[in-house]
């Protein structure tokens, strides 16, 4: 387990935040922001699942599947947060519909790294 992660969950409020040049939290901070349009993250997120698996990306096309499928579960007018944790071992995305209490909860390390067009 990730006790860094642990100590950050346990707080009352979500660690600073600061990021690198990309916009991906720096360990030891968050990014939490309000998605305005959902139908249009869904519709990116399919379109993105497509190309790496037509790509053979096996691994981003598995993540991305996981990330589709739980938006087709929610209405498009739900209201979904994007929170993003990192610690010195790991980053955490998370997808929170809060007026339905329920959140997908990914690691996202093994993505850093690979051509951010390609996912």
């Amino acid at each position: 387990m990730d006790d860094e992660l642990h100590q950050v969950l346990v707080q009352p409020t979500p660690p600073a935040r600061h990021t690198d040049k990309v916009g991906r939290p720096l360990p030891g901070s968050s990014l939490i922001n309000e998605h305005p349009d959902l139908a249009g993250y869904r519709r990116v997120a399919d379109i993105r699942r497509r190309i790496c698996i037509e790509a053979g990306d096996g691994l981003a096309g598995r993540y991305l599947d996981r990330v589709v499928g739980f938006l087709k579960s929610h209405s498009a007018a739900t209201q979904m947060w994007i929170v993003e944790l990192s610690t010195q071992r790991e980053c955490y995305e998370i997808l929170y519909f809060a007026g339905e209490k329920t959140g997908l909860f990914s690691p996202t390390r093994y993505l850093e790294g690979r051509e951010l067009e390609k996912i």
